[in-house]
């Protein structure tokens, strides 16, 4: 009964575990994807013509 109770225990620890690592692992990958998709639209900003962009803003 007693190493029943402790296995299923341990059972539990470990799916918290479990969970707790795929939660840590999805959340690092959700930060890298912002950080590649900031970057991203950085780079794409600092390419295209800004000066042409505001023309146009104080045209209108």
């Amino acid at each position: 009964m007693i190493s029943l109770w402790s296995t299923r225990e341990h059972a539990i620890r470990v799916k918290d575990a479990a969970i707790r690592n795929f939660m840590i692992l999805s959340i690092r990958n959700w930060l890298e994807n912002m950080r590649c998709v900031k970057f991203y639209s950085l780079l794409k900003s600092s390419t295209t013509p800004s000066p042409h962009a505001l023309g146009n803003r104080t045209l209108r």
